[in-house]
């Protein structure tokens, strides 16, 4: 609560403990009813970043973002990087489209799809174009916002889909949390989050600030998976890990469950189809966890993710 200069000496240390804001209302008008002045600050809108290149994974993607910022409040910010094309020769280059209109036929292409998605929920999308890398201009971007949202695309192998592509590369960049949706993913309330961990320390006590508001907000219960070799045994780094993770979870319903699996990934996968989680959430202690995750030797066995989404938790968040 913010009250105007004349008011705000009579909000002594003593008065406000015994009293509710209700009351001291009621003293603050009886003494000064011509002049009192009371706002509520409003909460800042949270904003969700939509990566997207107009495919079927990319759509499918924004979909699961807008139901996903109309369920938090939050606004949504479709975004296009692009690239001036390639002119194969100097006659071709009379023809080519000019800088200014090549930028005004993405944001053309960005207003058909901001169109369809607010059709489908009507909260507030804004929309960017800018000329430049994906990656980069992702990574520039991720400073106004809280969230992003990216989609996988291609076929075949999970590894194809995955290594190489522009959310691989963004997960090595970024610093804010990212949801990879898979492409034939639809939206559902996350209520049951698998928090895939190695429990090894955190470095940032931050890191898990972000499931913890995602866990109150939908009510969700945390599943933390350390699937186990049969011969790895519990060390020191563990249970400091472990100790962690209890007092930043303290408030949130949460289970531990130690699998035995030779293949952690296997592990993660039959934990998440046994539990029908709705998302699960990772922690990378270095950014070439998401590639060893999604390696071509556990490309079969990660299947788990073809149909939840994945959460990455940064751990260098500000």
């Amino acid at each position: 609560m913010f009250f105007s200069d004349r008011s705000h000496f009579l909000l002594s240390t003593e008065l406000t403990p015994l009293y509710g804001i209700a009351r001291i209302k009621e003293v603050l008008a009886s003494k000064f009813e011509d002049f009192l002045v009371i706002t509520v600050k409003p909460k800042t809108m949270k904003t969700i970043l939509v990566p997207t290149d107009y495919s079927n994974a990319a759509k499918n993607a924004a979909d699961y973002a807008v139901n996903f910022a109309k369920e938090i409040r939050a606004r949504v910010l479709l975004f296009h990087a692009y690239n001036l094309p390639v002119v194969p020769s100097v006659d071709a280059m009379i023809l080519a489209p000019t800088a200014a209109e090549w930028h005004k036929a993405n944001e053309d292409l960005l207003k058909i799809e901001v169109a369809r998605l607010r059709r489908k929920t009507g909260i507030d999308i804004s929309y960017k174009a800018v000329m430049g890398l994906a990656v980069d201009e992702i990574k520039e971007e991720e400073k106004n916002v809280d969230f992003i949202v990216m989609g996988i695309t291609g076929a075949g192998k999970l590894s194809e889909k995955i290594l190489g592509s522009i959310t691989t590369a963004a997960l090595k960049k970024v610093n804010k949390p990212v949801l990879v949706i898979p492409e034939n993913v639809h939206y559902k309330n996350p209520e049951r989050i698998v928090l895939a961990s190695d429990l090894d320390p955190l470095k940032n006590a931050k890191i898990l600030d972000r499931l913890n508001a995602l866990v109150e907000q939908f009510k969700s219960v945390i599943y933390i998976v350390n699937v186990k070799e049969k011969t790895d045994e519990v060390t020191v780094a563990n249970a400091v890990a472990e100790v962690q993770l209890e007092t930043k979870l303290k408030d949130v319903e949460h289970f531990y469950y130690y699998p035995e699996n030779d293949n952690p990934v296997e592990g993660i996968n039959e934990f998440v189809k046994t539990k029908k989680a709705d998302m699960v959430a990772v922690i990378p202690h270095h950014y070439t966890f998401p590639e060893r995750l999604f390696h071509s030797s556990f490309s079969k066995k990660m299947a788990f993710h073809t149909h939840v989404p994945l959460l990455v938790l940064p751990t260098n968040e500000k």
